[in-house]
């Protein structure tokens, strides 16, 4: 797992047993864990978390009108997130479009830690999507093409844990933030081969990084060590890692017009093989009762490879003139997941749901929007409470004829669980989308 490694000792330290020992085999391990904790992004890379980094198997979302309607746009999108939900809605794209869009997250992560209750919170703003779709005159049907890219891999979270360990009697402070995302860069394009059915295609060059910061101190506030050789005062660690992920995969995607009312999609999406490389760099400093100080630094480069597995959605739409009502159902078996071309453990299949409606407003000519969403979350490991559920709202207004600006709010939770350790995450995003028409 390690190329173009190096290490620096800068003082021994002393033969300790017991529970300072346990810190050490953390500490001395974490050159493996911490970089499967990224590349497998379901693996604990510090002492004690219930929050399963589980990013790859996770999508952010693109686009405030699909995010509005809870993400539910297999049948109805029709603008440049098409290259995403599914890329035959862009044969539904008349005129030249550009289109852009923001993100805004506040991430709020609530734990209890041997019944020591915490809570803290991080917030950013990202560029969620940008492109431009292109249709083709035509004689009949429609042709079109389109390029952009979207950050629809989120890495941005943030972890505390506090308390004192009736387990191994020291007491304990951690907080762990991860930041990064994925992009997709995707050229892709549909055409009508009928009347009634669309195809369309994407190729999606992924390109993103991670960034991972764990800052842990543990003090024997009781004196449950005393004696040598395990007479510690305090212990500090400071791990960071930085990597980088290049990959590439297909989406392929169809839009079947079943009646004037009624629309149907299907999506496979490829699995998508991941590069990734990157740098760990583990700082630990230990004081002792007698006032002696060991320092330890430990850093290497590492190449590895991560595999995910084919991607299935399939989605429904019922529309009037002023209404519009859709559902997706998208399936992954992430048991099939591999690093390094070896299997991985506790990850399972999903089947994730996404419902969500659009009315007219006659009058002001406002469209409003409202969806929820379900998506399981893959790592099973950790006993999970509650799945993650997504609540949203939006609404939509044209501006001038030519452009249109849309906002969505979503409102996600979800609840796990280990020894000792309970963790709650509440993310709240709001997505901002404009389009220009040519």
């Amino acid at each position: 797992m390690r190329s173009n490694q190096y290490r620096m000792r800068e003082s021994g330290p002393k033969n300790m047993t017991g529970g300072l020992a346990q810190i050490f085999r953390w500490t001395g391990s974490l050159s493996v864990i911490i970089v499967l904790h990224v590349v497998c992004l379901g693996l604990v890379s510090r002492p004690a978390s219930a929050d399963e980094a589980i990013q790859l198997t996770d999508n952010f979302g693109l686009g405030a009108r699909a995010m509005g309607m809870g993400g539910s746009a297999i049948a109805v999108s029709e603008d440049i997130s098409a290259l995403y939900w599914n890329p035959a809605g862009l044969a539904q794209v008349r005129r030249i479009e550009f289109s852009g869009s923001l993100s805004h997250q506040r991430y709020t992560s609530k734990t209890t830690y041997f019944q020591n209750a915490s809570k803290d919170r991080e917030s950013n703003t990202r560029l969620n999507a940008i492109g431009m779709v292109f249709p083709v005159p035509t004689y009949r049907g429609s042709l079109v093409f389109a390029l952009g890219a979207g950050r629809v891999k989120n890495f941005d979270a943030f972890f505390i844990q506090r308390g004192y360990s009736s387990q191994d009697e020291w007491w304990e402070e951690g907080q762990e933030t991860q930041s990064g995302g994925l992009f997709s860069w995707s050229l892709g394009g549909a055409i009508d081969v009928s009347p009634t059915l669309s195809l369309g295609a994407s190729v999606n060059l992924w390109d993103g990084d991670y960034n991972y910061d764990w800052d842990a101190f543990f003090a024997d506030t009781r004196d449950m060590y005393v004696n040598p050789p395990s007479d510690f005062d305090t212990t500090y660690i400071h791990d960071t890692q930085e990597a980088d992920f290049d990959g590439l995969n297909l989406k392929l995607g169809g839009l079947l017009r079943l009646s004037r009312f009624v629309k149907a999609g299907l999506t496979i999406a490829s699995p998508v093989s991941y590069d990734i490389s990157g740098e760990v760099v583990e700082r630990t400093v230990d004081v002792y009762d007698d006032g002696s100080v060991d320092q330890y630094t430990d850093s290497f480069y590492y190449e590895n490879e991560i595999s995910t597995p084919w991607e299935f959605g399939f989605g429904m739409a019922w529309s009037v003139p002023t209404l519009l009502l859709a559902a997706d159902l998208r399936y992954a078996d992430w048991s099939q997941m591999k690093f390094n071309d070896q299997p991985l453990n506790d990850y399972d299949e999903t089947l994730s749901l996404s419902i969500g409606g659009e009315y007219i407003l006659p009058t002001a000519g406002v469209k409003v929007r409202a969806g929820f969403s379900s998506e399981p979350l893959a790592f099973v490991a950790r006993k999970i409470i509650e799945d993650r559920k997504y609540y949203t709202l939006g609404a939509g207004f044209l501006v001038g004829q030519v452009m249109t600006l849309d906002l969505a709010w979503v409102h996600g939770t979800w609840k796990t669980s280990q020894p000792f350790l309970s963790q709650k995450d509440v993310v709240d995003r709001i997505f901002l989308s404009t389009s220009y028409r040519f």
